[in-house]
């Protein structure tokens, strides 16, 4: 059950029985192990109800025949949506529109030949309504402002806090009010 790896790869001393550990073919119930310093976990196959080994192929069809859908079920969250999960959803389009953005605009700007002086004059020079302008400055202050201030609420979940469905709500709540009008700010902010 256990096989020598290199030094220093699991440095301390674990006994475990009757682990659940999730693996290839799912959530499944390992047997009695023991991890020492130097070692690695290698199970014993892992049996079935029907006393067979379980296969990746068993599985799919177990569930199939269950009608259980692919896990995480996206139609069983847009049936029932959930300010937590769509909090999540938000958190994770505004890395990914942070991120592309960031990325377009700096590739964008290495290629170009204006320095950013004279890529604002031109932004400025097409005379657009001041309306637009604004919303597009919040547009593009409201990825940055939620991520920061739903970064903030997650690091206070790594410290274990906040967990009470109660807290988790009005959090949730909290950012997108202070990432809302902290972008508003941003977007109405007139440079003297």
């Amino acid at each position: 059950r256990v096989s020598k790896m290199a030094p220093g790869i699991l440095p301390m001393l674990v006994r475990v029985s009757g682990v659940y550990a999730w693996n290839s073919y799912g959530m499944s119930k390992l047997g009695s192990l023991t991890v020492t310093r130097c070692s690695v976990v290698i199970p014993k196959c892992v049996r079935n109800n029907s006393g067979t080994v379980s296969a990746e192929k068993d599985y799919f069809k177990r569930n199939e025949a269950l009608k259980r859908p692919v896990s995480p079920s996206v139609g069983i969250l847009s049936r029932n949506p959930d300010s937590v999960w769509v909090l999540s959803f938000m958190h994770r389009a505004t890395g990914f529109a942070l991120t592309g953005g960031v990325s377009v605009a700096a590739i964008s700007y290495l290629v170009s030949s204006k320095t950013f002086p004279q890529i604002m004059d031109s932004v400025q020079g097409m005379s657009l309504n001041p309306i637009l302008i604004t919303e597009l400055k919040f547009l593009m202050a409201f990825p940055l402002t939620y991520h920061f201030f739903n970064g903030i609420r997650h690091l206070l979940w790594d410290t274990g806090r906040g967990f009470q469905m109660k807290t988790v709500y009005r959090a949730g709540y909290t950012v997108l009010t202070l990432g809302a009008l902290t972008a508003l700010g941003l977007a109405l902010y007139r440079p003297a």
